[in-house]
């Protein structure tokens, strides 16, 4: 790093993910994730490294970002389906990446690192940044060994031992770990020796906020909501359950069941359907980019979401009545009863009198949840870039 401070046309960033870009841009929240990485457009250049190949075909409008896919991750790519041939080779393109990552470092002369997510890629550009002796800063949001430990599936070659170490090493590791929420913060805490934390929750796009003006007022509802993907920690199983439940208990309802998303349960979700005899009753719309999901918070106002993200804030800028789980950081954003509901976690006789309880006075319910809409304004972008700024240039101000 030079002895004398950088100017804004200076700064160089490199950041890597665990996803790829393409799941922002089918999302509809491609530029909000890209700013978010670059507030305010504080590095003049950034580099992103992709696993996957398809990102460089990405269309984007930041002339500060460059999408770079190794080749060797092509490779793999190709190979993935040879199971033996691809895990023999693996830890050899892994020693190339972080080379790689090194080279273009110091070619570049990049003054710093960012990853999401603490696992197998970020683990190496932590690697070469710490060999680079440039900053880096991960993010992490939330509890990411609850989901692991309920189904029993791991992020790292399905191995419990591996995952929870690597998250750990790359935690204890960075220079400020940026999380969006007080509990993933303790979360931080109860695992790893970090001290360094940043509370920075996750901007929203600016067209979101345009809703908290709308008066959404449905006075006969008929349809309960689950938005996410249909994969195990998402529990979309769950409200299923529980939906065929509530209509055992009320057989005169005329509530109706959407479930908007796609994943590996999708089959035996539509299988208990058709089991429990509610094709008609149960509708399943694929996947849907954000503009076709707001249609649907519009005029749907009792979303069902017992874990999720973006989908609980949205939906409380339509001030949709929210049911949701105590865990992790939903019951920091919403409060049992006051703002929303909060049911025990995947207790589905507590959900049930959570539904009930809404049901019988929907005007008095529809009250509670816009109080929801306070705490979205906080999450308006420039407030949340601001932020990050401030993190970047304490860096900076300490490398110096």
């Amino acid at each position: 790093m030079e002895d004398h401070m950088l100017n804004n046309k200076e700064k160089k960033l490199i950041f890597t993910l665990e996803n790829s870009l393409k799941d922002f841009e089918k999302k509809g929240n491609l530029d909000l994730a890209l700013d978010y990485y670059n507030p305010n457009n504080f590095f003049e250049k950034v580099y992103f490294i992709s696993y996957n190949p398809e990102d460089i075909m990405i269309e984007h409008n930041k002339k500060w970002l460059e999408v770079i896919s190794p080749i060797y991750f092509s490779f793999l790519h190709k190979i993935k389906r040879f199971k033996i041939l691809f895990l023999l080779i693996l830890p050899f393109v892994y020693i190339i990446h972080v080379l790689n990552l090194i080279w273009l470092i110091k070619k570049e002369k990049i003054h710093m690192s960012r990853t999401g997510h603490p696992y197998l890629m970020s683990l190496s550009l932590l690697v070469a940044s710490k060999l680079c002796r440039i900053p880096f800063v991960s993010t992490i949001g939330g509890d990411n060994r609850l989901a692991q430990e309920k189904i029993g599936r791991y992020h790292i070659f399905n191995n419990k031992f591996l995952s929870f170490f690597l998250e750990e090493f790359t935690l204890n590791k960075s220079d400020v770990v940026i999380v969006p929420n007080e509990y993933s913060a303790n979360y931080v805490k109860s695992i790893s020796t970090q001290n360094n934390i940043a509370v920075i929750p996750l901007p929203l796009r600016d067209e979101i906020f345009k809703n908290l003006d709308k008066n959404l007022r449905i006075e006969n509802p008929n349809n309960f909501l689950f938005i996410g993907r249909f994969v195990g920690d998402k529990h979309p199983d769950f409200v299923l359950e529980l939906y065929i439940q509530y209509l055992k208990n009320n057989p005169d309802s005329s509530m109706n069941l959407t479930m908007i998303g796609n994943g590996e349960l999708e089959s035996i979700l539509k299988e208990r359907v058709k089991k429990a005899g509610l094709e008609n009753r149960v509708l399943f719309t694929g996947f849907l980019n954000t503009e076709g999901i707001t249609k649907y918070l519009e005029a749907n106002p009792i979303c069902l979401i017992p874990i999720s993200g973006f989908v609980i804030y949205e939906a409380s800028v339509f001030g949709n009545i929210i049911v949701t789980s105590d865990i992790e950081w939903h019951s920091e954003f919403i409060e049992d009863n006051k703002n929303g509901w909060v049911g025990k976690y995947l207790d589905i006789e507590d959900w049930l009198r959570k539904i009930d309880n809404i049901m019988s006075d929907l005007e008095h319910s529809r009250k509670k949840a816009l109080i929801l809409r306070e705490k979205i304004k906080l999450l308006s972008p420039s407030n949340i870039y601001d932020n990050q700024l401030e993190v970047y240039k304490k860096l900076f101000d300490d490398k110096l």
